[in-house]
């Protein structure tokens, strides 16, 4: 300590330090952390740190990632070493869906023959099921592939297939699985995971096959007969689970039927839940615990009926043993009928009820060989609800109903968030029980939840599209749905990422045209038809909901329906497919 003349002490100066004081490569360490809302944040806090991030290649990466709704994919790619070289593979596909310009255009002859498809990971696996007069066979093509830099191939399956019903793949994991139906001494289904490079038992399971037996509770009926009982399985892997539900019919009437979930790496049984008075008629697998079932009430002989379509949403939980099980976490009800203007006469029954998309894998792929650089991010990602109707304006007059179809499109953050509001408390005797080992018919689960006020109807929330019935032609895949005209020749893709809306930005809410392709930033609400729109509050007592995205359109060769995934669009086109890899 020093003194001046007047002896009052001089103390040390205290030094300012900041972040921006911190080494470069710690502040780069730093911001890899954050996610797009605070790099945005950080590159307004000063010149320093907004230049820093912009000279990042990294950082740019990422927020292309971000932007593009994706996520990076596994290390260990030949190609795709560094973040400068997967930056410019992102920027060329994303320009490539932008122009809707193919960078290899492949057709594939005879593809579109038989009674199975399967398309995941730019393996397009198609044939037929047992019922077949020649048994069940299948054919899976590798598709063209700019990203993994191959041809395509073909590989045919038929030794040691022909008894299965129904197959799916999953080629991140090399995985074959096929299903066989039992029918003695009891009904139900045998799966085999099997690889898929080289139909033989996948070497991760120690279990050559594992089966699903039909719970007493929903066998056959007495006043039932058995040829009349139509059953179907309905299944998915995502991850070391198999999600399964068998689709029970008598006639054209669904019946309420049972979701489990198994474990095909050891066949154990991880989780049940039975829908009681509604049927399920599909599922979406949203995270690897986080189950989104489509279901409603299928009994349309009751004089006072209402279908009261709902999305469920199951959670895979543990309890305190450490054993898993299925818990009913939320409840999403679609919007309420419109009865003021159908009448109180009428009767709307569903036909097709059905959640769907393109998310991509849940988990990076196992095989570099088999791996893209980068992936959809299933949070960022978009699902598709079809929802068919038959109107009957009078129940008691034999007159034929009218069609109506729409789609709700769902993007998968508003689940996400949905599932985060708390719900009332749940009776315990409303719990899901495991009923193959009870051998008890469960009681009904609470369905408590969210109205479509609540968690559809907002900004960015979902949205209600009607569509033609007769050419209900769409597919989706990550931010992206796709979808053909009424006569087929007219494409149009619609991105919701906010990578595609800031390009089309300044389009003025008009069609621009450039080289043959058609941009335009819009919300779903202009997208609406007059007449889409009077068909909309004709069956639905509720607002419509409003998604915003931008569009692209362009047309293309008459096709029969459309496939998609991060690469590829598929056009069925009678026997043949064309194939765009983008």
């Amino acid at each position: 300590m020093r003194f001046t003349d007047q002896k009052t002490p001089v103390l040390p100066r205290k030094i300012e330090r900041t972040i921006q004081d911190l080494p470069r490569e710690v502040i780069l360490r730093i911001f890899c952390e954050l996610d797009l809302q605070g790099l945005h944040t950080c590159m307004l806090v000063s010149h320093a740190f907004n230049g820093l991030i912009q000279e990042s290649g990294l950082l740019q990466y990422r927020i292309e990632l971000w932007s593009n709704g994706m996520l990076d994919g596994p290390a260990g790619i030949p190609r795709f070493q560094s973040s400068k070289s997967r930056h410019k593979a992102l920027l060329e596909l994303q320009d490539s869906w932008f122009n809707l310009r193919p960078r290899k255009e492949t057709r594939l002859e005879s593809a579109n023959q038989g009674t199975r498809y399967d398309f995941a990971s730019g393996v397009l696996a198609r044939g037929y099921a047992s019922d077949d007069p020649e048994g069940a066979r299948a054919w899976l093509r590798n598709l063209p592939s700019v990203l993994r830099d191959h041809e395509q191939s073909t590989i045919f399956h038929e030794e040691g297939i022909s008894n299965s019903v129904d197959y799916i793949i999953d080629p991140t994991q090399d995985l074959l699985m096929l299903a066989e139906q039992l029918t003695e001494p009891d009904r139900g289904f045998c799966f085999k995971p099997r690889t898929l490079s080289g139909n033989a038992q996948h070497p991760q399971t120690n279990v050559e096959d594992f089966q699903y037996i039909i719970p007493h509770w929903l066998n056959l009926r007495p006043e039932h007969d058995i040829e009349d009982w139509k059953l179907a399985p309905l299944f998915q892997v995502s991850g070391r689970m198999v999600v399964l539900t068998i689709t029970s019919s008598f006639g054209d009437q669904m019946e309420p039927n049972i979701l489990v979930v198994f474990d095909w790496k050891t066949g154990e049984l991880l989780g049940t839940y039975h829908s009681c008075s509604h049927a399920i008629t599909s599922f979406l697998v949203v995270t690897p615990t986080l189950i989104v079932t489509s279901e409603y009430n299928p009994s349309y002989t009751r004089r006072h009926y209402n279908p009261h379509p709902r999305l469920l949403l199951l959670e895979l939980q543990m309890d305190a043993r450490g054993k898993s099980k299925l818990t009913h976490v939320q409840t999403l009800r679609f919007p309420s009928f419109q009865h003021s203007t159908i009448g109180h006469k009428a009767l709307l029954v569903i036909i097709d009820f059905d959640i769907t998309a393109g998310c991509g894998p849940l988990s990076p792929p196992q095989s570099p060989s088999c791996a893209y650089p980068f992936r959809p991010d299933p949070a960022a990602s978009l699902a598709v609800v079809s929802l068919t109707l038959h109107l009957y304006k009078d129940r008691e007059a034999a007159l034929p109903p009218e069609h109506h179809s729409f789609h709700f499109l769902v993007p998968i953050g508003t689940i996400l968030t949905a599932r985060t509001i708390k719900m009332p408390s749940i009776p315990s005797s409303a719990s899901i029980v495991d009923p193959l080992t009870s051998g008890m018919l469960p009681p009904p689960i609470a369905v408590r939840g969210l109205d479509w006020e609540e968690w559809g109807a907002k900004d960015n929330g979902a949205c209600i599209l009607s569509v033609d019935p007769e050419a209900d032609l769409c597919a989706s895949y990550g931010s992206r749905y796709a979808k053909l005209d009424s006569d087929g020749t007219g494409l149009v893709v619609i991105d919701f990422s906010p990578y595609v809306q800031a390009k089309v930005k300044d389009s003025d809410g008009e069609w621009v045209d450039e080289d043959r392709v058609l941009r335009k930033l819009v919300n779903t609400a202009s997208m609406l038809s007059d007449a889409g729109r009077e068909d909309c509050r004709k069956i639905f007592d509720a607002d419509l909901g409003i998604l915003s995205f931008a569009a692209m359109m362009t047309t293309v060769p008459v096709a029969d329906w459309i496939l998609m995934d991060a690469e590829h669009i598929l056009f069925m086109r009678g026997d043949h497919v064309d194939v765009w890899t983008m």
